[in-house]
């Protein structure tokens, strides 16, 4: 990587080396996904989940003992969705305490419990395992480097997501401001020009207006390299993407970098789907031309966000739930303390191989719009889902 001049030997000893190479690995798997990952490795890690699950309490209503032995014995993925109910967040969830949830053994493990947004009337609860002190380098420092290559660079990430929610990564130096503009524009003013780049993660509203403030107080200098924002929470128009890379072209040019979504669950995860750079093109290309965008998606009222996210990880599922197709997850890790099946996010989605993406981008004419990546068409539900 650009800049690195340690040889492999003095590298091996570094965090960041062993992110460069965690992420040639992802990288290359993402690139392979529908090769490498077939829908019988799919099966078999959601029966291995599925074992998990049934004996934890949250599941004790849903999942008896028979149907999991039905669920075990089944040879394919359609056999397993007749037989294993949608949950969703009032099923899960609803009128639980904590030990309602998960065992004793599972709660003294938790080191991080992360709760939903509220505004559907319910909450849900996320679960991360109590980290080791050996452990230096998370899957969140991978992702980064792929986006941004941290390992490379002085990084600092300002996380203005709404109080709670932390961002556990190893590599870059983390302030954590909350949803607050002048905290934002402070740590811009005060940390930015001792890194290589500064990485701006919250909600899009706040981060408009984070920016706004950070402008009209002439809070952004030439010093301290490119500034990447990372949306959380809803949805971003495009035209939202337009106006706030073009707040930091006119504070100085050349200081906007990159503006991606990624799109995250409590209850699933920090990162379900992210948008990569193949996702925003495309996205991007068929905001500007309504030829294209009609060829590749149809009538629709607004391009709809395109994220990639990781088979091995996500069984998703798009069936028809309250007259649309919804988004619906398993997730498939081991490790996880609170395993989900089956469970409807309420989002309306749709999910494509990389078959059928590159039959449609050709039909299309526009072959160069193919990305690496397997890719999920998803779009947040105006309904509220759930």
């Amino acid at each position: 990587m650009a800049g690195i001049q340690e040889t492999e030997h003095e590298e091996s000893n570094t965090p960041g080396w062993l992110v460069r190479k965690l992420r040639q690995q992802w990288v290359g798997r993402l690139a392979q996904a529908d090769q490498c990952w077939s829908d019988a490795d799919t099966l078999q890690a959601a029966q291995k989940v599925l074992t998990q699950a049934c004996e934890l309490p949250i599941y004790q209503n849903g999942l008896g003992t028979k149907l999991m032995k039905q669920s075990l014995r089944v040879k394919s993925l359609s056999e397993l969705t007749v037989l294993l109910p949608i949950f969703d967040k009032k099923k899960m969830f609803k009128g639980r305490s904590l030990d309602g949830i998960l065992p004793a053994q599972r709660i003294r493990q938790t080191g991080l419990i992360y709760t939903s947004s509220g505004y559907s009337g319910e909450f849900a609860w996320g679960f991360e395992p109590r980290k080791s002190g050996c452990e230096t380098v998370s899957e969140l420092d991978v992702m980064l480097d792929w986006l941004f290559e941290i390992a490379g660079k002085p990084t600092l990430l300002i996380n203005a997501l709404p109080t709670g929610v932390r961002i556990e990564a190893g590599l870059p130096a983390v302030i954590e401001t909350g949803p607050r503009s002048d905290s934002v524009t402070a740590a811009l003013r005060v940390a930015r020009p001792s890194f290589g780049q500064t990485i701006l993660v919250g909600d899009w509203p706040l981060l408009k207006a984070a920016l706004e403030q950070a402008v009209r107080e002439k809070a952004l200098g030439r010093k301290g390299g490119p500034v990447h924002l990372i949306t959380g929470g809803d949805w971003i128009a495009e035209n939202w993407r337009s106006y706030v890379t073009g707040l930091l072209e006119k504070a100085c040019p050349g200081l906007a970098g990159t503006c991606m979504i990624n799109f995250g669950v409590s209850e699933l995860g920090l990162s379900v789907g992210l948008e990569t750079d193949g996702c925003r093109m495309i996205r991007q290309a068929a905001h500007e031309e309504g030829e294209l965008r009609q060829k590749l998606f149809g009538d629709v009222p607004a391009v709809p966000t395109l994220v990639q996210y990781q088979p091995w990880r996500y069984w998703v599922e798009t069936p028809v739930v309250g007259g649309c197709h919804r988004l619906v997850v398993t997730t498939l890790e081991q490790n996880r303390l609170l395993p989900l099946i089956r469970y409807c996010t309420g989002d309306l989605a749709q999910v494509w191989s990389y078959a059928q993406w590159r039959e449609l981008v050709e039909h299309a004419g526009r072959p160069d719009l193919l990305p690496k990546e397997r890719i999920a068409k998803c779009w947040r539900s105006l309904d509220g889902g759930q």
